[in-house]
Parts: C-alpha cells; sequence; structure tokens
C-alpha cells in the first residue's frame, strides 16, 4: 500500500514538471523569441537591451544593437541587470531565466525575449508588436 502511495506522488510530481516543462518550451515564436514575464524596468512602448558595458565581444554586440535601434529610431534602454519583484507566473519565469543564460544581448520586447539577436529580428519583431497593439 505504502509503495502505491509513493508511486501516485511520483507520477503526480512527474506530471506537474511535464506540464511546467511544456509550458517553458512550448513558447517559442518562428522568429526565436519566446514568452517570457517582463522584468520591473520594462516599458511596454521600447525594447529593453540586456548586456554588460564593457570592451569584451559581449559589450561590442550589446553596443551595436543599440547603435542599430537609434538609426532606426526604435525606442530602447541598455541596462546590465534586471529585477523582477513579484510574479506569479512561474513558467515565464523560468522562461526568462532560459534566455537570460543565452549569450548577449538580451532583448526583451512587450513579453517576448531573445538572446543575441540580430537588429533586423528585433526591429521587425518591435514592428510587428506595434502594428498588432494599433
Amino acid at each position: 500500500m505504502q509503495f502505491l502511495k509513493l508511486m501516485l506522488i511520483v507520477g503526480v510530481l512527474g506530471f506537474g514538471a511535464t506540464s511546467i516543462f511544456n509550458q517553458v518550451t512550448a513558447s517559442k515564436s518562428k522568429s526565436g523569441f519566446i514568452s517570457v514575464v517582463m522584468p520591473d524596468e520594462a516599458s511596454p512602448n521600447e525594447v529593453l537591451v540586456i548586456g554588460p558595458n564593457c570592451n569584451t565581444d559581449r559589450g561590442q554586440r550589446t553596443r551595436a544593437l543599440a547603435a542599430k535601434l537609434a538609426q532606426a529610431q526604435i525606442p530602447h534602454r541598455r541596462t546590465d541587470s534586471v529585477s523582477i519583484s513579484n510574479s506569479s507566473d512561474i513558467a515565464g519565469m523560468m522562461r526568462l531565466n532560459e534566455v537570460m543564460q543565452q549569450d548577449a544581448p538580451i532583448v526583451l520586447i512587450r513579453g517576448q525575449a531573445k538572446g543575441n539577436p540580430t537588429a533586423e529580428e528585433v526591429i521587425a519583431m518591435y514592428q510587428g508588436e506595434a502594428k498588432r497593439k494599433n
């Protein structure tokens, strides 16, 4: 009887973990952006570019992306860190954590995120999201 209870508990836990994993992985768009929880610093009207402010390859890519967004007149803000003070969307937080593990810069646009995207991908996502909002 105890063995059956243990198997039931393991099954329920396994199903819950599988459900969360499916929510984490199922949210990727064709462009590679995935649905995430937005950090406190994010504004719905701008692209949030997260990356180091240094002379490494990652820092140079972050600066180059920000310069291309400025040239295309896409509102954006650069930062090297973000925080989330309160969210009940655990799957969204797990997806954000997954993206934050990718190479910089990390880009967040209205609930969508991607690691090291091209400027063209960011501009297309921003403009596509803006069209859907109007």
